[in-house]
């Protein structure tokens, strides 16, 4: 029990780092730089986020419920080095592709490579919470997050220049990750067998394509901005959005200790039981997000005023409706994790383009119309049809299981 807690504190600890870099980041160069270099900060965080999707190719969904071992540490380990380099490859390919000035480039780059660590780590931490050890994940997404963000604020206080500050940070952070988790690799067997590199990434495609466009998605209207309403409204979106990020940790703390959990009732054809897991777990996000919902919408934009020291009242309209987004992006992360647990990730990517779509033309319209306001209601509105649908595949699945066990026994009995 004491290590069940243990691992509990120590991955919350690393989840709550991990996801309020982008945060602070901007809070931090608000302060320091202005509005304008805090909305350039922050998309190109937003653009190195999207990139790492590639260097994990969510292989870690994958490998944590890999129950059964198709797949050996070391063969994950190489897998993730040869995504780790398509990534920095990908990310030069996108920055060459668009007319940024020179320092935005260069942002842009620097925090590709910081998400590259990123990615090699969570390879790491996806045997740790395989093996039981939140503890070990928790520590380094804490400590590589924590060392980032400091080394940032010292640099960019002491240089006043956002170049500077990235270079210095993502040294530190590399510097991190070769000391703890290079180290784990020697504990490991290395047996691989090339073909099945081949065949691991097969099998998640479908899920590296559904989450990338998942994370797309929840960026969309973070994009639109940046094309259409420049950095200053940028900084102004993303100061609202952070409440939004609140919702979605606290639903990723609920539901990912359990997927291997899941994974294993779900292998010992415990369907019941995994069925009332994901309805209570849907319950606890769902009463969570209303909670904060309501207190935003009564106190988000004092507090946000407060904390930035910018007038943000006329958003307020604005924020609840993101606040909204956030609740659909909570339930669709959890059912999107469920949906890989019971292997339908083909049907993932079909959902996820139907949606992207759906969301890039309605963020584009609304946000040239409506600037902050556009992008909320495209926000809102797109995860919202995402979680519908996620819904109605569930239901179907649901039907489908009931069905059969109810065939198997009226053999037995009848």
């Amino acid at each position: 029990m004491k290590n069940s807690k243990k691992d509990f504190v120590w991955y919350i600890l690393g989840s709550v780092c991990n996801a309020a870099t982008s945060a602070i980041l901007m809070i931090i160069t608000l302060y320091l730089k202005g509005t304008i270099e805090a909305g350039m900060i922050t998309i190109s965080f937003t653009i190195a986020q999207q990139i790492l999707i590639i260097g994990r190719f969510e292989v870690r969904s994958y490998q944590i419920t890999d129950v059964e071992n198709k797949y050996t540490f070391y063969e994950y380990f190489i897998h993730r080095i040869i995504f780790c380099g398509m990534m920095l490859f990908f990310s030069v390919i996108y920055i060459a592709s668009k007319n940024y000035e020179k320092e935005k480039c260069m942002i842009i780059f620097l925090l590709c490579i910081y998400k590259m660590t990123e990615a090699f780590s969570d390879v790491f931490q996806g045997q740790f919470q395989k093996q039981g050890n939140l503890a070990g994940a928790g520590k380094t997404m804490m400590w590589r997050e924590a060392i980032f963000m400091l080394v940032y604020s010292i640099t960019l206080w002491i240089s006043s220049n956002l170049i500077i500050a990235c270079f210095f940070a993502v040294g530190s952070a590399m510097i991190w990750i070769i000391l703890f988790d290079g180290r784990y690799i020697k504990k490991y067997d290395r047996t691989i067998s090339y073909p099945k590199l081949f065949s691991l990434t097969k099998e998640c495609l479908p899920i590296f394509i559904s989450v990338f466009m998942n994370t797309y998605l929840i960026n969309a209207s973070k994009y639109m901005i940046d094309q259409y309403a420049g950095d200053q409204m940028q900084s102004y979106y993303n100061m609202l959005f952070l409440p939004v990020s609140i919702i979605n940790l606290f639903s990723i703390i609920i539901f990912f200790p359990m997927m291997t959990e899941l994974a294993d009732l779900w292998n010992k054809k415990m369907y019941e039981k995994v069925m009332i897991m994901i309805k209570r777990t849907i319950g606890i996000i769902s009463i969570l997000s209303g909670i904060i919902i309501l207190l935003g919408a009564i106190l988000g934009i004092p507090f946000l005023t407060f904390l930035y020291g910018i007038e943000l009242t006329e958003f307020k309209s604005s924020f609840v409706i993101l606040l909204l987004g956030g609740w659909c992006t909570a339930l669709s992360g959890f059912l999107n994790r469920i949906l890989i647990l019971l292997r339908k990730q083909n049907l993932l990517i079909f959902i996820y383009l139907l949606v992207a779509i759906g969301e890039r033309v309605l963020a584009q319209n609304l946000v040239r119309r409506w600037e902050l306001l556009g992008a909320a209601c495209a926000y809102f509105l797109g995860m919202l049809l995402l979680v519908v649908l996620m819904l109605g595949v569930m239901e179907h699945i649901r039907r489908k299981v009931k069905k059969n066990e109810n065939r198997i026994i009226n053999h037995i009995f009848f």
